[in-house]
């Protein structure tokens, strides 16, 4: 996965791009599937927590869904920064990647 950023990363700065323009696309792009990923999650665990509820535990037991809005909203802040930090984490590999193969080239063609 790595690798494959760092040609992402070499076609945006031959197009011009600097340094914090790569990080706000990349950032932007961990932010939006986070945010996509935790409203799904959350819309479908919300949805299927009645359905359970309501559908197979009826006849069994006596069961009422009470839903905490403040611990569903701690929970889907929660899944939307550790998606931010995995981007993050993901952005330092690269350039950590991206300077040992600088190095390696470097010294290649020193040789």
């Amino acid at each position: 996965m790595v690798s494959a950023r760092l040609n992402e990363i070499a076609i945006l700065k031959t197009l011009g791009l600097n340094n914090r323009k790569i990080l706000t696309i990349f950032l932007n792009a961990g932010l939006f599937v986070g945010v996509i990923g935790t409203a799904l999650g959350t819309i479908l665990g919300v949805i299927a927590t009645y359905f359970v509820a309501n559908n197979f535990l009826q006849g069994y037991f006596k069961v009422s869904v009470c839903i905490d809005n403040t611990n569903l909203l701690i929970i889907a802040l929660s899944s939307i920064s550790m998606s931010l930090l995995y981007t993050l984490q993901l952005k330092h590999q690269n350039a950590m990647q991206s300077l040992t193969l600088a190095e390696a080239n470097h010294e290649r063609n020193n040789l």
